[in-house]
């Protein structure tokens, strides 16, 4: 595909992929964009319809945050729809298969070598083991819930291991704001455990 033909066409292949979700969404293009009111943009239906049948040459990119949103899907899913097309023109003449295309540009690559200490790849995957640590201590604070409501349930092990997550999880996070990463806030829930034991420690 040419240069001055590529974007008309992705933008037309994005379009249909809003069509397909907001078909199985159950909405209407005016649903849709009354939605996408709501959030605080507007996408006027025949915006819409234009996207959607390829009469619309480029889409912004805030137009697809908010679509996204009001559609409750990822952005990227949208332009790049795993598990449809086998292939996409990520740019002009260059096809790769989607997960490829969705790989590139979450920064998700395979990488034989660790990626340069300072380099965007390196701050993403400090963010990703950050959210992976966030995940472990939830199911830890889940499994002593679980415990609490079994009778004579033994809060030991529990207590012990959700207290290992958070120490992992609350050492992590200092690292980052060391090295001047700022990360997520912390679940409310996982907050308050946080809070908690620091109380407790403070008055033993």
């Amino acid at each position: 595909m040419s240069t001055s033909e590529w974007p008309a066409a992705f933008t037309l292949a994005v379009g249909q992929e809003i069509r397909r979700v907001r078909n199985a969404r159950g909405l209407t293009a005016d649903e849709l964009s009354a939605a996408c009111a709501a959030l605080g943009a507007e996408v006027p239906s025949r915006a819409l319809t234009n996207l959607e049948t390829g009469r619309r040459g480029a889409l912004p990119v805030t137009d697809l945050l908010v679509l996204a949103r009001a559609l409750k899907v990822a952005p990227i899913s949208l332009l790049f729809p795993l598990g449809g097309e086998d292939e996409v023109e990520v740019l002009p003449g260059h096809n790769v298969a989607a997960w490829d295309a969705v790989a590139w540009f979450t920064d998700e690559q395979v990488r034989e070598d660790a990626a340069p200490i300072s380099g965007p790849r390196a701050v993403i995957d400090r963010y990703r083991a950050h959210a992976a640590a966030v995940h472990t201590a939830l199911v830890s604070l889940r499994i002593r819930e679980d415990r609490r409501r079994q009778p004579g349930a033994n809060m030991a092990y529990a207590d012990a291991m959700l207290a290992d997550d958070v120490r992992c999880l609350l050492e992590m996070r200092e690292a980052m704001l060391q090295d001047g990463l700022v990360p997520a806030p912390l679940p409310p829930r996982l907050a308050a455990v946080w809070e908690h034991d620091a109380r407790s420690d403070a008055s033993a």
